[in-house]
């Protein structure tokens, strides 16, 4: 299974493992609804699509070649994100959230480097950078009503 499809498993499955839906944490309902048509345009297009039967080294390069896809695309809506309008009070907020984003696809990154390398070891351990900003991300965005945002 590559890291997009378990990155994107594990998002839905910590999105819908959420209940009841946090307080919101920001009041900038602009930025709220600009982000969401983003995302909406954006992030479909990044998930990951199911494996086809290949060979095992084909699908080790095509899994780094996908994660490093999404991963740029993940940091160009984050870039488009961070020049939306926000209000001074929520700034620092959305700040943080954004940098979860840039933690987020650091560690895509590296997981893909370490399948390059070809060290089982580093898998698990890269793999697990991820969950603490994805769970930041998907709190955030469940929050705030940022469900487009939410990987």
């Amino acid at each position: 299974m590559t890291l997009a499809v378990i990155l994107v498993l594990g998002g839905v499955a910590y999105s819908r493992g959420q209940s009841p839906r946090p307080k919101p944490t920001i009041a900038d309902r602009a930025f709220v609804l600009a982000a969401n048509r983003r995302c909406a345009a954006v992030l479909p297009r990044l998930r990951a699509t199911e494996d086809t039967v290949r060979s095992e080294d084909s699908r080790e390069k095509e899994t780094t070649a996908a994660i490093n896809r999404a991963s740029t695309g993940i940091d160009e809506l984050v870039a488009g994100l961070r020049r939306l309008p926000m209000a001074p009070a929520a700034a620092p907020k959305i700040d943080a959230w954004l940098d979860a984003w840039g933690d987020y696809t650091a560690a895509g990154r590296r997981y893909a480097a370490a399948i390059r390398e070809g060290d089982p070891m580093q898998y698990g351990r890269v793999d697990d950078e991820s969950v603490a900003p994805l769970k930041a991300i998907a709190r955030f965005s469940r929050a705030n009503r940022i469900d487009a945002c939410i990987p």
